[in-house]
């Protein structure tokens, strides 16, 4: 394949039994998903395993993701940003990006809605 970057959709399987999306695409309850390589959250690589964002609440208008791990050991957040894609998407996906051999979380789409997240950077531990 010549593509340097390949994007996998759908890698990192969701459980989605108790996610519902809003109008606006705003994460009303935790997303859980579990994540089957080791991956980079801006700066952060987390390893395989299971994991849940939600987003939280801020003044300034940009959407902050937290991202955590059941047993604690992965606790961060990340900023996004909204972005609108022209069609709803069909399905709830983390999408990995992979660059020289190494994965990114890159995106959040969010099912029946034409929003998304696109991961920025990690803000803190």
């Amino acid at each position: 394949m010549n593509s340097i970057t390949r994007t996998l959709l759908g890698t990192a399987v969701l459980y989605l039994s108790s996610f519902v999306p809003t109008a606006s695409a705003q994460m009303s309850e935790s997303l859980k998903f579990h994540l089957p390589v080791a991956a980079h959250f801006g700066s952060t690589e987390i390893p395989s395993g299971d994991y849940s964002i939600y987003q939280v609440k801020n003044t300034n208008g940009q959407p902050t993701l937290e991202v955590s791990s059941p047993n604690g050991e992965f606790h961060f957040f990340v900023q996004a940003t909204r972005m609108e894609a022209a069609t709803p998407s069909t399905a709830t996906n983390v999408v990995l990006t992979e660059q020289a051999g190494v994965y990114h979380v890159t995106k959040v789409e969010v099912a029946g809605s034409p929003q998304f997240y696109e991961i920025m950077s990690v803000e803190n531990k």
